[in-house]
Protein backbone atom coordinates (compact mmCIF):
# COMPACT_ATOMS: atom_id res chain seq x y z
CA UNK A 1 0.00 0.00 0.00
CA UNK A 2 1.12 3.64 -1.02
CA UNK A 3 1.46 5.83 1.67
CA UNK A 4 2.75 9.69 2.72
CA UNK A 5 6.66 9.33 3.40
CA UNK A 6 8.46 9.30 6.41
CA UNK A 7 10.49 12.62 7.59
CA UNK A 8 13.40 13.09 5.93
CA UNK A 9 16.53 10.91 8.23
CA UNK A 10 18.56 13.91 9.03
CA UNK A 11 18.88 18.02 8.53
CA UNK A 12 21.79 20.10 9.04
CA UNK A 13 22.90 23.67 8.61
CA UNK A 14 25.69 23.39 6.73
CA UNK A 15 26.64 27.54 5.92
CA UNK A 16 25.80 30.21 8.71
CA UNK A 17 25.83 33.72 7.74
CA UNK A 18 24.17 36.87 9.29
CA UNK A 19 21.59 36.75 6.57
CA UNK A 20 21.75 33.25 4.97
CA UNK A 21 21.81 29.79 5.81
CA UNK A 22 22.61 26.87 3.28
CA UNK A 23 20.32 24.01 4.51
CA UNK A 24 20.91 20.10 3.59
CA UNK A 25 18.82 17.26 4.46
CA UNK A 26 18.55 13.73 3.55
CA UNK A 27 15.97 11.57 1.34
CA UNK A 28 13.62 9.80 3.82
CA UNK A 29 14.81 6.40 4.83
CA UNK A 30 11.28 5.04 2.78
CA UNK A 31 9.09 6.87 -0.19
CA UNK A 32 6.01 4.66 1.71
CA UNK A 33 5.53 2.72 -2.09
CA UNK A 34 5.82 6.53 -4.06
CA UNK A 35 8.95 8.17 -5.09
CA UNK A 36 9.77 11.99 -3.43
CA UNK A 37 8.54 14.82 -5.73
CA UNK A 38 10.16 17.80 -3.65
CA UNK A 39 10.17 19.24 -0.41
CA UNK A 40 8.44 22.30 1.34
CA UNK A 41 10.64 24.13 3.68
CA UNK A 42 9.15 25.76 6.70
CA UNK A 43 11.21 28.42 8.94
CA UNK A 44 10.12 30.69 12.06
CA UNK A 45 11.74 33.16 13.58
CA UNK A 46 11.66 32.13 17.25
CA UNK A 47 11.00 35.92 18.63
CA UNK A 48 9.10 37.41 15.61
CA UNK A 49 6.60 34.47 15.13
CA UNK A 50 5.00 36.42 12.50
CA UNK A 51 8.38 35.96 10.42
CA UNK A 52 7.65 32.88 9.26
CA UNK A 53 9.06 31.57 5.96
CA UNK A 54 8.33 28.98 3.29
CA UNK A 55 10.19 27.45 0.34
CA UNK A 56 7.88 25.00 -1.45
CA UNK A 57 8.59 22.79 -4.38
CA UNK A 58 12.00 22.39 -3.64
CA UNK A 59 13.97 19.57 -6.10
CA UNK A 60 16.85 18.01 -4.07
CA UNK A 61 18.10 17.95 -0.26
CA UNK A 62 19.88 21.18 0.09
CA UNK A 63 18.77 25.04 -0.32
CA UNK A 64 19.67 28.40 0.33
CA UNK A 65 17.18 30.77 2.47
CA UNK A 66 17.67 34.11 2.07
CA UNK A 67 17.19 37.59 3.87
CA UNK A 68 17.29 36.46 7.75
CA UNK A 69 17.94 38.47 10.80
CA UNK A 70 21.50 38.58 11.58
CA UNK A 71 21.53 37.07 15.55
CA UNK A 72 18.32 35.23 15.15
CA UNK A 73 17.24 32.25 16.09
CA UNK A 74 14.99 29.92 13.97
CA UNK A 75 12.89 26.86 13.42
CA UNK A 76 12.60 24.89 10.88
CA UNK A 77 10.87 22.13 9.47
CA UNK A 78 11.36 20.02 6.49
CA UNK A 79 8.35 18.17 4.90
CA UNK A 80 9.15 15.56 1.93
CA UNK A 81 5.89 14.85 -0.31
CA UNK A 82 5.12 12.21 -2.81
CA UNK A 83 1.81 11.47 -4.82
CA UNK A 84 -0.31 10.88 -1.79
CA UNK A 85 0.94 13.97 0.32
CA UNK A 86 3.37 15.81 2.97
CA UNK A 87 4.82 13.01 5.56
CA UNK A 88 5.86 14.38 9.03
CA UNK A 89 8.18 16.88 9.32
CA UNK A 90 12.20 16.35 10.33
CA UNK A 91 12.98 19.93 12.76
CA UNK A 92 16.07 21.51 13.60
CA UNK A 93 16.82 25.32 15.22
CA UNK A 94 19.56 27.73 14.40
CA UNK A 95 21.08 30.98 15.21
CA UNK A 96 22.31 33.59 12.10
CA UNK A 97 25.74 35.01 12.81
CA UNK A 98 25.43 38.82 14.33
CA UNK A 99 28.15 39.67 11.72
CA UNK A 100 29.21 38.80 8.48
CA UNK A 101 27.56 38.56 4.81
CA UNK A 102 24.92 40.04 4.16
Amino acid sequence: MIGKPNEPSSIAVKEREASYIRLRWTAPSTDRGSPIIDYTIRIQDNVNTSDTKELKNVIGTETLVVRLTPGATYSVWVYARNIVGYGDARFTSFTTKIRGTL
